[in-house]
């Protein structure tokens, strides 16, 4: 059964009931998608004889927070045809999709510009810290430091959702959905973990698409950071931090 697009207000809210919202999803299920940073973990794991399943059965209080991220980036973004995760907490108080990119890029700037502001004095700081966001390479301490940014930026836009009635139901019906949703499975394959999980498959009106090359130069690293900062909080790498610090 599928969703019409007239089950939906002008905010990507739902109108329909819990029973009838689970009924019109039809899952999309990813498969064997590495991790974020699936080979350090890999051997991380390894080197300290670390069960997979017991490091995995810890992250497991963090899956809901991230499988709702998921389903707002991929399938149920109230903006954009595929968004970074973020926009949710846009709903009921944004006033267009322009008004959300631009406010997107300037957390992205202000980001890099607390990164700048921190390690002033430490050489090679910004490339070390875009390697860590960009590729499956950054040690522990770019880990932990995008981790405290993403933390600092969910925090912040959190206050967009009191008293904002058309943000917290979109909120708790992204909640729903991820309640009906088979807990995500991880392996190994060849020194790496992958995942397989599935989110909810929204049907929206069309939405645009943002395209690096279409932003203005320098704002294309700040979008960079705001699309891949959310893979910090995965829940295996949200398990890792906690490990490490205790």
């Amino acid at each position: 059964m599928i969703a019409s697009e007239g089950c939906y207000n002008g905010s990507g809210i739902c109108t329909k009931t819990r029973c009838e919202i689970m009924t019109d999803l039809l899952p999309i299920t990813f498969t064997n998608v590495p991790v974020p940073f699936s080979s350090d973990l890999y051997w991380w794991l390894w080197l300290n004889k670390c069960r997979v399943d017991d490091f995995v059965a810890h992250s497991r209080p963090y899956e809901s927070a991230y499988l709702a991220w998921e389903f707002v980036r991929k399938s149920n973004n109230p903006f954009f045809a595929e968004g970074t995760g973020f926009e949710g907490y846009f709903v009921g108080v944004a006033p267009s999709t322009e008004a959300v990119l631009e406010a997107l890029i300037q957390i992205g700037h202000g980001v890099l510009e607390s990164i700048a502001r921190s390690f002033r004095l430490e050489y090679g700081v910004r490339d070390r810290m875009m390697r860590g966001l960009l590729e499956d390479d950054a040690d522990f301490k770019a880990i932990q430091i995008w981790a405290e940014q993403f933390g600092a930026v969910v925090g912040r836009l959190r206050c967009n959702l009191q008293h904002n009635p058309d943000g917290d139901m979109f909120r708790i019906q992204s909640y729903r959905v991820v309640s009906g949703l088979r807990p995500i499975s991880y392996h190994q394959v060849n020194e790496h973990i992958v995942q397989t999980y599935s989110v909810g498959r929204r049907f929206l009106p069309p939405r645009p698409q943002i395209e690096l090359n279409g932003l203005k130069p320098c704002d294309q690293e700040a979008w960079l950071v705001i699309w891949q900062i959310g893979r910090f909080g995965h829940p295996l790498v949200r398990e890792y931090l906690q490990y490490r610090m205790r």
